[in-house]
């Protein structure tokens, strides 16, 4: 977990309450052009983190459901780890399996069987309908028995899909429920400086005030937990930026203590069905002692040397 958390969830803190009028950019990035205006710039300074809980320990495991949005490239439709290349596509591109195992929006595991509330599919914008049966153009159906053609975990809830034909585009998003995961969290103290750019000066101010009403205290859910969060600088407006087509800036700063939390999704596809583990015991030498006991884990298969 980094800094750049912090950043992230304010910067959606900021963009759920700053609607009238729309902001053109928020984050981390300047401002380029004059159509990036109106816009937020948000960076951190001197910051140090807190440990936070008993020896800086991972809260327990999840079991509730979160919501998950997965980006596809279809250009590259693959996950890719050091030891090797797993691919989302099966069957000539008309099977998709998603990273992850999937439970119904209450957090439920199947039965019953998913329907289209569990799994929104958008094609290059265009949204897939779902269907029980078989699918037809831009249409989807789950498909447990390809699940377990594949061994991808529990057939029934592995996320495993089937379209009418493979799938032409650049890019599908994947938006849908995991229901166990591991959460992290931590927390930081620093100066939280937002610059605050508009067309004019008397919309930088009229934005600044917006900003200031969203960081107040009694707001600040969407953060985390906001053990402190307190203005401490309102800049003076700027000069005129040529670049930015004539807009103003003000710099506003907050010292802020914040701690923030992270879902850990597995990796890699659902959970580890099974694990074939292979031993064999040397005579030649003293025996290792015994391992720890992993449920997550079973023995399929030992062979032992004379």
């Amino acid at each position: 977990m980094t800094l750049g958390l912090v950043i992230r969830r304010v910067a959606q803190h900021l963009s759920a309450s700053l609607t009238d009028p729309p902001l053109a950019r928020i984050g981390g990035a300047e401002p380029l052009a004059a159509a990036d205006v109106p816009s937020l710039v948000l960076a951190i300074h001197d910051a140090s983190e807190v440990p936070s809980g008993v020896g800086n320990l991972p809260k327990p495991t999840q079991r509730r459901p979160l919501a998950v949005t997965t980006i596809i490239d279809l250009t590259d439709p693959t996950l890719h780890f050091p030891d090797g290349d797993v691919a989302l596509f099966a069957e000539g591109g008309r099977v998709l399996r998603l990273p992850h195992a999937l439970v119904h929006p209450d957090g439920t595991s199947p039965p019953p069987p998913f329907d289209g509330a569990a799994l929104r599919l958008t094609l290059d914008g265009t949204e897939l309908a779902w269907v029980p049966g078989a699918p037809g153009p831009q249409q989807f159906s789950f498909d447990p028995a390809a699940a377990a053609a594949l061994d991808y975990g529990d057939p029934d809830g592995a996320g495993v899909v089937r379209f009418d034909a493979p799938l032409t585009g650049t890019e599908l998003v994947a938006r849908y429920f995991v229901g166990e995961y591991e959460l992290t969290a931590a927390r930081y103290r620093g100066v939280l400086a937002l610059d605050v750019v508009a067309p004019t000066a008397a919309e930088v101010d009229d934005l600044s005030q917006a900003v200031a009403t969203a960081l107040r205290r009694g707001a600040l859910s969407s953060l985390g937990t906001a053990h402190g969060l307190v203005p401490t600088g309102w800049g003076a407006i700027g000069l005129a930026e040529t670049a930015l087509g004539g807009a103003r800036r003000r710099t506003l700063t907050y010292r802020f203590d914040l701690e923030v939390e992270e879902a850990v999704l597995p990796t890699g596809g659902g959970r580890i069905a099974r694990v074939d583990v292979t031993t064999a015991l040397d005579p030649g030498k003293r025996p290792p002692p015994p391992l720890p006991t992993d449920t997550g884990f079973s023995v399929v298969k030992r062979e032992e040397t004379p």
